[in-house]
Protein backbone atom coordinates (compact mmCIF):
# COMPACT_ATOMS: atom_id res chain seq x y z
CA UNK A 1 0.00 0.00 0.00
CA UNK A 2 0.84 3.68 -0.82
CA UNK A 3 2.44 5.47 2.12
CA UNK A 4 -0.46 8.01 3.16
CA UNK A 5 -3.23 5.84 1.85
CA UNK A 6 -5.59 3.23 3.54
CA UNK A 7 -7.41 0.34 2.59
CA UNK A 8 -11.28 0.22 2.50
CA UNK A 9 -14.04 -1.54 0.63
CA UNK A 10 -13.12 0.72 -2.28
CA UNK A 11 -10.26 0.63 -2.61
CA UNK A 12 -7.14 2.77 -1.39
CA UNK A 13 -8.13 6.24 -0.33
CA UNK A 14 -5.93 9.01 1.61
CA UNK A 15 -5.82 7.92 5.22
CA UNK A 16 -7.62 11.61 6.12
CA UNK A 17 -10.84 10.16 4.40
CA UNK A 18 -13.40 9.15 5.64
CA UNK A 19 -15.79 6.54 4.39
CA UNK A 20 -20.05 7.48 4.57
CA UNK A 21 -22.97 6.73 3.09
CA UNK A 22 -25.26 8.83 1.46
CA UNK A 23 -27.96 9.25 4.29
CA UNK A 24 -25.27 9.97 6.67
CA UNK A 25 -24.56 13.40 4.24
CA UNK A 26 -27.38 13.91 2.16
CA UNK A 27 -30.69 14.90 3.22
CA UNK A 28 -33.40 14.12 0.70
CA UNK A 29 -35.53 17.19 -0.49
CA UNK A 30 -39.02 16.47 -1.44
CA UNK A 31 -39.67 16.74 -5.36
CA UNK A 32 -42.83 17.87 -7.67
CA UNK A 33 -43.93 16.04 -10.78
CA UNK A 34 -45.06 18.31 -12.91
CA UNK A 35 -45.51 17.77 -17.02
CA UNK A 36 -43.33 19.72 -19.83
CA UNK A 37 -46.74 21.10 -20.54
CA UNK A 38 -47.23 22.74 -17.05
CA UNK A 39 -43.79 24.59 -17.22
CA UNK A 40 -43.49 28.20 -18.98
CA UNK A 41 -40.17 30.34 -19.57
CA UNK A 42 -42.38 33.54 -19.67
CA UNK A 43 -44.79 34.66 -16.33
CA UNK A 44 -44.81 31.93 -14.39
CA UNK A 45 -44.20 31.46 -10.77
CA UNK A 46 -41.78 29.13 -8.90
CA UNK A 47 -39.24 27.98 -11.00
CA UNK A 48 -38.60 24.56 -11.69
CA UNK A 49 -35.66 21.46 -12.35
CA UNK A 50 -36.98 18.99 -14.87
CA UNK A 51 -34.76 15.95 -15.72
CA UNK A 52 -35.12 16.97 -19.18
CA UNK A 53 -33.31 20.08 -18.47
CA UNK A 54 -30.84 18.14 -16.87
CA UNK A 55 -29.92 16.24 -19.93
CA UNK A 56 -30.64 18.48 -22.58
CA UNK A 57 -30.47 21.60 -21.43
CA UNK A 58 -27.72 21.96 -18.94
CA UNK A 59 -24.39 20.60 -20.33
CA UNK A 60 -22.30 21.70 -17.51
CA UNK A 61 -21.99 20.45 -14.09
CA UNK A 62 -22.84 23.76 -11.87
CA UNK A 63 -26.38 25.77 -12.95
CA UNK A 64 -25.98 29.75 -11.87
CA UNK A 65 -29.44 30.22 -11.42
CA UNK A 66 -28.65 33.76 -12.06
CA UNK A 67 -27.37 33.27 -15.34
CA UNK A 68 -28.51 30.53 -17.02
CA UNK A 69 -32.53 30.04 -17.80
CA UNK A 70 -35.07 27.92 -15.89
CA UNK A 71 -38.32 26.84 -16.92
CA UNK A 72 -41.19 27.87 -14.05
CA UNK A 73 -44.74 26.77 -13.11
CA UNK A 74 -47.62 28.18 -15.35
CA UNK A 75 -49.70 30.90 -13.26
CA UNK A 76 -52.83 28.13 -13.43
CA UNK A 77 -50.75 24.95 -11.73
CA UNK A 78 -52.33 24.26 -9.08
CA UNK A 79 -49.92 22.33 -6.44
CA UNK A 80 -51.31 19.93 -3.54
CA UNK A 81 -49.14 19.74 -0.61
CA UNK A 82 -46.43 21.73 0.76
CA UNK A 83 -43.24 22.61 -1.29
CA UNK A 84 -39.65 22.48 -0.13
CA UNK A 85 -37.50 24.82 -2.11
CA UNK A 86 -34.05 24.29 -3.62
CA UNK A 87 -31.21 25.92 -2.05
CA UNK A 88 -27.46 27.19 -2.84
CA UNK A 89 -25.23 23.82 -2.81
CA UNK A 90 -28.16 21.37 -3.51
CA UNK A 91 -27.73 18.71 -5.79
CA UNK A 92 -29.98 17.25 -8.47
CA UNK A 93 -29.88 14.26 -10.07
CA UNK A 94 -31.87 12.55 -13.16
CA UNK A 95 -33.45 9.46 -11.93
CA UNK A 96 -34.32 8.44 -15.12
CA UNK A 97 -33.10 8.82 -18.91
CA UNK A 98 -33.75 7.25 -22.73
CA UNK A 99 -29.80 5.91 -22.22
CA UNK A 100 -27.77 4.38 -19.48
CA UNK A 101 -25.21 7.27 -19.48
CA UNK A 102 -27.79 9.83 -18.39
CA UNK A 103 -29.39 8.15 -15.45
CA UNK A 104 -27.40 9.75 -12.37
CA UNK A 105 -26.47 12.75 -14.81
CA UNK A 106 -26.41 15.35 -12.15
CA UNK A 107 -26.21 19.63 -11.57
CA UNK A 108 -25.36 21.56 -8.77
CA UNK A 109 -27.48 25.03 -7.54
CA UNK A 110 -25.01 27.96 -7.34
CA UNK A 111 -26.87 31.76 -7.00
CA UNK A 112 -29.75 30.95 -5.69
CA UNK A 113 -30.48 33.40 -3.80
CA UNK A 114 -34.28 34.67 -3.02
CA UNK A 115 -35.59 32.55 -6.41
CA UNK A 116 -37.90 29.62 -4.97
CA UNK A 117 -36.64 26.62 -6.92
CA UNK A 118 -38.82 23.51 -7.08
CA UNK A 119 -36.87 20.06 -7.74
CA UNK A 120 -38.96 17.98 -10.55
CA UNK A 121 -40.05 15.29 -12.22
CA UNK A 122 -37.93 12.45 -12.16
CA UNK A 123 -34.97 14.39 -10.12
CA UNK A 124 -33.30 12.63 -6.76
CA UNK A 125 -32.97 16.57 -5.03
CA UNK A 126 -29.74 15.94 -1.93
CA UNK A 127 -28.61 18.80 0.48
CA UNK A 128 -25.43 18.31 2.25
CA UNK A 129 -26.76 19.41 5.69
CA UNK A 130 -23.68 18.48 7.52
CA UNK A 131 -21.13 20.98 5.46
CA UNK A 132 -19.19 18.10 4.08
CA UNK A 133 -19.20 18.47 0.49
CA UNK A 134 -18.71 21.77 0.18
CA UNK A 135 -15.18 24.27 0.01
Amino acid sequence: MREGYKETALGEIPVDWKLSTIEEIFFFVKTKSLSRAQLTYSGGKDYYIHYGDIHATFNFPIVDVEKNELPSIMQDVIINGDIEYLKEGDLILADASEDLDGVGKCIELKNVLDNNIVGGLHTIVMRDVKGLTTN
